[in-house]
C-alpha cells in the first residue's frame, strides 16, 4: 500500500530488494505475506523503483509522466529498500536522462505563450534540489552543486531574473556560488560534476 493505493508486484522481484524481501518472504515462495504499507512514499517515486526492479529498457522514460523530483525520491527509496546495485545504477541512467532534456531550455524564446512552461521548468529543478538536500542514508550518484551547474547552464537568464525569489534559498545561494567560480575562478566542470544532465549511453 502506498499513498492509499494498492501496488502489485511479482514475488520473483523481491530478490533485488533486502527490504521487500525480509518483509515478505517467511522462508519459501508459497509464505509471501499479504501486505505491506510503505509510510511517506509517494505513487510515482515507487512506479520508478518498479520500473528498475522488473528491468529498464531505455534510461529515457517518459518526460511527462514524471518530474525531477520523483527521480531523485526514487533513488533514496531504493537506498531505503536496500536495492540491489544495479536498481540504483538504473534510476540513476533515468533520472540523468530526464535532466538532460533541459539542455535545449536557453532555446525557447520568454514570451507570453511560453511564460507557464518555463516557471514549470524552473520549479521542477528548484523540486529536485530539495528533494536531493533532503535524501535519506546511502550512496549518491550526483553531487549537490550539479543542480546549481543545470540550472546556470540551461535556464535563461530573464526566466531566472523573474523567478528567483520564488526558489528555494539555499538553491539560490548555491546558483550564486556555481557562477561564481565559472565567471571569477575559472574552473572548468568536470565530468563527474555534469553527470547529472549528461545523457547516458544505452
Amino acid at each position: 500500500m502506498v499513498a492509499g493505493q494498492e501496488v502489485l508486484v511479482h514475488a520473483r522481484i523481491l530478490i533485488n530488494s533486502r527490504f521487500l524481501y525480509e518483509t515478505f518472504h517467511n522462508g519459501s515462495i508459497d509464505d509471501i505475506s499479504d501486505s505491506v504499507t510503505l509510510p511517506g512514499v509517494e505513487l510515482q517515486e515507487l512506479k520508478l523503483v518498479m520500473t528498475a526492479l522488473y528491468g529498464i529498457n531505455s534510461p529515457i522514460l517518459g518526460h511527462e509522466a514524471y518530474t525531477g523530483a520523483d527521480y531523485i525520491r526514487a533513488l533514496s527509496l531504493s537506498n531505503a529498500l536496500g536495492c540491489e546495485p544495479f536498481v540504483y545504477k538504473s534510476l540513476s541512467d533515468c533520472a540523468r536522462g530526464y535532466f538532460h532534456g533541459f539542455k535545449d531550455w536557453k532555446s525557447i524564446p520568454f514570451n507570453g505563450l511560453t511564460h507557464d512552461l518555463h516557471r514549470k521548468l524552473i520549479m521542477d529543478i528548484n523540486e529536485a534540489y530539495k528533494a536531493y538536500r533532503n535524501r535519506g542514508p546511502g550512496p549518491h550518484a550526483f553531487f549537490e552543486h550539479s543542480f546549481g551547474i543545470m540550472m546556470l547552464e540551461f535556464c535563461p537568464r530573464q526566466v531566472y531574473a523573474v523567478y528567483d525569489e520564488q526558489l528555494d534559498e539555499e538553491f539560490v545561494h548555491l546558483v550564486a556560488g556555481v557562477s561564481y567560480r565559472k565567471s571569477f575562478l575559472d574552473y572548468p566542470f568536470e565530468a563527474d560534476e555534469t553527470l547529472l544532465f549528461t545523457r547516458p549511453d544505452y
